[in-house]
């Protein structure tokens, strides 16, 4: 028994969109792990060093008490 032509010509585009999701998700992933990374670290900063960047105590606190899905 053959299959349809219409199914075999939709199921690279299935892939290819589960391809295309699967990337999208890491990148977004990944971008989350370099908030939380970037925001500890800023938290962990001495006063001079976040003077030094022209951060003040206020900035510090307003970007580290974000949650890491937010920008």
């Amino acid at each position: 028994m053959s299959m349809p032509a219409v199914r075999l010509s939709a199921a690279p585009k299935f892939a290819q969109s589960r391809l295309i999701a699967a990337a999208s998700l890491k990148v977004m992933v990944l971008e989350w792990l370099r908030r939380r990374r970037s925001r500890t670290e800023l938290a962990n900063m001495t006063d001079r060093d976040r003077r030094d960047l022209g951060y003040s105590r206020c900035d510090v606190d307003a970007e580290t008490g974000k949650p890491f899905w937010i920008p």
